[in-house]
């Protein structure tokens, strides 16, 4: 059995398309937690009718704590999860109809009797689209220059995150190496990558080299998919004071790594994306 835990946040204008995609998926095999965020539009009606007419399918998490912002959210999941294998889900996107049994299928590739207790997380890659899924790019890997090898390497992953949260499946020893996560963290990371180093640090990462989900842009996400290019590059660098902060507290937190080295690894990064792929 999969959990897929969905976190809501005033998303009525996409969250039926989103849901309709999970009751879609060729493997059936999961059942889907959802914690609302504190949504003050029509959300709850729809995640309650959803639930009346499919309640074999869902659980809808209410803890009383209020709005705690996107990854404190699905950590909170996350905790609340007692399945072997677990998804995240946005309110805003579309799965393609065969991503869980892709996914599971390759996560299970990754049990070998050397491996079978480690954490285990498989990521992959995404179709850029706009707020009516028109599709922009194929691959957000190539759109924004990623390579998700970095992922193999926990250090180069505190440096640059290459793994989307919505396109994750891992097991439960993943999320026992990811909770909990430390609140000073928290604030200047979020869940996925630091779910990501975790599992990259402690045991073992793989990807699937295509798309599974249709990765929907709009007004309050546009980060996600934006071009990498040097204006990027240029504007990320008006933020200097912030990215200093995260340096620091990364290397606080991971002290095998010291501040030199994450500033070195986070330009070699950058200027493989910049001189080498793009070629």
């Amino acid at each position: 059995m999969i959990d897929i835990l969905l976190a809501t946040y005033n998303g009525e204008k996409y969250l039926r398309e989103q849901i309709d995609s999970l009751l879609n998926q060729t493997l059936q095999d999961f059942k889907i937690i959802v914690r609302d965020d504190g949504s003050s539009d029509n959300t709850l009606s729809i995640l309650n009718d959803y639930k009346n007419k499919h309640n074999d399918k869902f659980i809808l998490v209410n803890d009383k704590l209020g709005n705690l912002g996107s990854t404190k959210c699905f950590m909170s999941l996350l905790e609340y999860s007692k399945s072997e294998y677990i998804m995240f889900c946005d309110q805003d996107d579309v799965w393609l109809p065969t991503k869980v049994a892709i996914s599971f299928n390759k996560i299970k590739s990754l049990l070998k009797p050397q491996n079978y207790l480690k954490p285990l997380l498989v990521f992959t890659d995404l179709i850029l689209s706009d707020q009516n899924l028109k599709k922009n790019s194929k691959s957000l890997w190539k759109y924004q220059k990623l390579n998700p090898n970095i992922a193999k390497k926990w250090k180069y992953l505190v440096a640059q995150n290459v793994i989307t949260g919505c396109t994750i499946i891992m097991n439960k020893a993943a999320k026992e190496a990811s909770l909990p996560m430390p609140i000073e963290l928290s604030k200047i990371m979020i869940h996925d990558q630091w779910i990501g180093i975790n599992v990259s640090k402690y045991g073992e990462i793989d990807f699937i080299n295509d798309a599974t989900i249709l990765y929907r842009q709009h007004s309050n996400n546009l980060e996600g998919g934006q071009n990498f290019n040097f204006n990027y590059v240029l504007n990320k660098l008006k933020g200097v004071a912030e990215v200093l902060r995260y340096f620091k507290e990364m290397t606080k937190y991971f002290s095998e790594i010291s501040f030199f080295n994450l500033f070195t690894y986070k330009i070699r990064l950058n200027l493989l994306r910049i001189f080498i792929n793009s070629k």
